[in-house]
């Protein structure tokens, strides 16, 4: 679900406190909120790399999270092709050379 939220919001992303405010008025979002920030360091984790935090606390997804998102995989396999292809690290540097992130 953060995952999709985070992929519509393109390159400008979402705060995590964005992200609860909308969950919180999903259906039974209220049970769902205190879990957000913990899917998120999920997506975040270098293991994964699906999303990417800038300094101003915004998430966006990463371009394997595009792509996870948009595909029927599940993440967990989506960021397991990912270990196997390239690093975590390298993929960070290719990001923040792509964005401008550092």
């Amino acid at each position: 679900m953060l995952l999709s939220l985070l992929a519509r919001a393109g390159e400008t992303g979402r705060t995590l406190s964005e992200l609860e405010s909308f969950v919180g008025k999903s259906l039974g979002g209220k049970l769902i909120v205190p879990q957000v920030r913990q899917a998120l360091d999920w997506l975040r984790a270098s293991a994964r790399f699906l999303v990417f935090e800038g300094e101003d606390g915004r998430v966006v997804p990463t371009s394997l999270g595009l792509a996870a998102a948009r595909s029927t995989l599940p993440l967990s396999f989506a960021a397991g092709f990912l270990q196997k292809s390239v690093s975590g690290r390298d993929l960070t540097a290719l990001e923040s050379r792509i964005f401008g992130r550092h």
